[in-house]
């Protein structure tokens, strides 16, 4: 009798983590924060305490040690850092915990309660490109009557949730395409568009690098993935460098390469970002000291249009996930970034099916643009909007056999 109630219970639960799902279409386009909301609620409801052998069985120890380690890090940076801002390292880290922790939870689910979940999902991103279209055209008529917004941020704040479709477009158009192949293209062509809609251009980089991550891996498997590993890990190491000695803006216009005013101000930010961090080497200036930099107030004077303007050098964040780190947590930070990756890439080196292996390259595709283009690191929106479309990610199974047939 009692494991029938708790089985019901579950089954409640599992049913809640199904509508939970489908509101994240409605809230990825008009309330992005509350991705965390949708995140929390997740991890919470998903568990159960019947799975306590398996979570602990399954929990990928390493992953969960340069974590901790890169929390402990983040945690002890406070002690130097201008900001001192222990309770928000200890936010952004329970934030993390919760990721991982839905994601072993969807992992142990049963073959059954994955493909539930994971219909929930294909109708939240059909909600959500139903939204972005309709708000690009009317110029977020929705949003406008939600909340009290100026008309030249409205379509700004509607796409800073494209990212969310952007990261499982790839995903979930591969999983149809194992289906149909016919549908699986089309739902593809109308995630694009979607996104296209809007001007977010980190995700529209993000939904076209996802796919090709995607045919990459099919082609190459492993290949591909170590090869990814060796580039991007040679740009994290040589990200400050870069930005402070080669991409500058003086070096562009010396070369006649002239940028728009915001990638040029982009640029701008890396670069006096960059000279930031080679000045607080080797341990950073500390956790979510970007902030006290920002709020200097210093200036691009290189930029300067006339005697009363010049865009912030360091507007919050330095945009740019990579050289943030380098700057807050310094050559351990780095390290420490640099094994999260390589254990990340060797967990999808051990998938077996291809297919799958192809879905979870496909994420750092999707993910990697933004992450070096727009948000800081430790948004709370943001973080959790990687770790949700990772963990959710897991919901797909390919069935080798049916896509072999197909392409017979």
């Amino acid at each position: 009798m009692n494991f029938l109630q708790n089985y019901k219970e579950y089954n409640i639960r599992l049913l809640f983590c199904f509508l939970v799902i489908i509101l994240l279409g409605f809230i990825a386009p008009l309330a992005s924060n509350g991705i965390v909301i949708i995140l929390s609620l997740l991890s919470l409801s998903i568990f159960s305490t019947h799975n306590i052998k398996q979570i602990k069985s399954h929990t990928p120890k390493l992953l969960f040690l340069i974590i901790s380690l890169l929390f402990l890090w983040s945690f002890i940076s406070n002690i130097w850092s201008p900001e001192q801002e222990y309770w928000t390292s200890v936010k952004t880290f329970l934030i993390i915990y919760l990721g991982l922790f839905l994601a072993i939870n969807i992992f142990n689910l049963i073959d059954k309660n994955k493909k539930l979940l994971l219909y929930s999902l294909i109708i939240a991103l059909a909600i959500m490109s139903i939204i972005f279209v309709f708000e690009s055209i009317s110029n977020g008529m929705i949003i406008k009557n939600l909340i009290d917004i100026n008309n030249s941020e409205v379509l700004e704040k509607i796409a800073r949730g494209t990212v969310v479709l952007s990261i499982l477009a790839t995903p979930i158009s591969i999983f149809i395409f194992s289906k149909n192949k016919k549908i699986g293209l089309l739902c593809y062509s109308i995630f694009f568009i979607s996104v296209l809609a809007l001007p977010m251009t980190a995700a529209l980089i993000g939904i076209m690098l996802g796919l090709v991550f995607s045919i990459l891996t099919l082609l190459f498997a492993n290949k591909f993935n170590y090869t990814f590993f060796v580039l991007i890990s040679t740009y994290i190491i040589s990200a400050p460098f870069i930005s402070s000695e080669i991409l500058t803006i003086s070096n562009l216009r010396e070369s006649n390469i002239h940028l728009n005013s915001p990638h040029e101000h982009r640029i701008g930010i890396w670069e006096y970002s960059s000279k930031a961090v080679i000045a607080n080497l080797p341990l950073g200036l500390g956790f979510d000291s970007s902030r006290y930099l920002g709020s200097k107030n210093d200036k691009i004077e290189l930029m300067r249009k006339d005697e009363s303007y010049a865009p912030d050098a360091l507007p919050l964040h330095p945009h740019n996930a990579v050289i943030q780190i380098w700057l807050e947590l310094g050559i351990i930070g780095i390290f420490l970034l640099l094994a999260l990756f390589f254990e990340l890439i060797k967990k999808v080196n051990q998938i077996n099916c291809k297919y799958e292996k192809a879905i979870f390259m496909s994420l750092f595709g999707s993910v990697i643009p933004p992450l070096i283009l727009n948000f800081g690191i430790w948004q709370a929106w943001w973080l959790s909007t990687i770790l949700l479309c990772a963990a959710l990610s897991l919901t797909i199974k390919i069935n080798k056999l049916q896509f072999t047939e197909k392409e017979a």
